[in-house]
């Protein structure tokens, strides 16, 4: 597999979100609190809501349609949502 570069760590803030558009894909790149960052789709796995629109702690995202719930972690499933987030490998 060959990397392709989305953004520099630096570019997003520990505990927040960006979306980046790449071609004609576009990727949300969560920066934990701690530091780490997790790169995902940009819409909630539910309804396709955006994911960009949601509420984001530093540990814990939030789609505000339906209040699915996922670790910034892993994307694994927190609350009431029913799908673990995809997420995309990264370095």
């Amino acid at each position: 597999m060959s990397w392709k570069p989305l953004c520099a760590l630096n570019e997003v803030e520990p505990g927040s979100m960006k979306v980046i558009q790449i071609y004609d894909s576009r990727f949300l790149v969560l920066r934990a609190a701690e530091g780490s960052a997790l790169v995902v789709p940009p819409t909630c796995p539910h309804m396709t809501a955006d994911l960009c629109d949601g509420f984001f702690d530093g540990e814990v995202l939030t789609c505000a349609k339906h209040l699915w719930q996922w670790s910034c972690k892993d994307g694994s499933m927190m609350g009431i949502a029913e799908v673990p987030l995809l997420v995309y490998p990264s370095r």
